[in-house]
């Protein structure tokens, strides 16, 4: 899927996707991936010779710089990436080129507020262990996602957070 989210280029705002997660999301074995960066667009692009099963990839047109070093980058599915960890006060979980909440942690941290960052490429499935590691570590989780906060990745953590392990929850995203 390209054109997701308000990341559109020079394309405009009547080319934006902000539905297309959740529509994805309630197929039955459809697997949901959003990379990163161009980095993790390569590995999955290479894993994805190797999938079985109907598959969805989330692509931005808006260029990004690489979050990832090629040369150590593994994609695997269903598995979520810590990319900073300055703390336990809460925990960002983002996908996309939306790991720009990089640059928010660390003026977070400067504040003293510690947060750890959670790459999550799969939407679909989740990685519910990293999920619920960080609810029950940090105690507050922030979702931020370039998508309807309804049925997209806030909700797939809301779904876990609140069967597993209540904390505090805020959904970022676009209403």
């Amino acid at each position: 899927g390209t054109h997701a989210g308000l990341q559109v280029g020079g394309d405009g705002a009547t080319h934006a996707a902000i539905e297309d997660v959740s529509i994805m999301r309630s197929f039955p074995n459809m697997t949901v991936v959003q990379p990163a960066d161009a980095v993790a667009a390569r590995a999955l692009a290479h894993a994805a010779g190797d999938f079985t099963g109907p598959l969805y990839v989330r692509l931005h047109r808006n260029p990004v710089a690489d979050l990832y070093d090629p040369a150590t980058y593994k994609f695997e599915w269903g598995k979520a990436n810590t990319v900073v960890d300055n703390g336990s006060d809460m925990t960002m979980i983002v996908s996309g080129i939306l790991l720009k909440a990089l640059d928010a942690a660390a003026i977070l941290k400067e504040q003293g507020i510690g947060v750890r960052v959670l790459d999550m490429a799969t939407i679909k499935p989740l990685d519910k262990e990293a999920v619920l590691k960080a609810a029950g570590e940090t105690g507050a989780i922030m979702t931020i996602e370039d998508h309807s906060i309804f049925g997209g990745l806030g909700s797939a953590v809301a779904e876990v957070v609140v069967g597993n392990c209540p904390v505090p929850m805020e959904i970022v995203g676009i209403q």
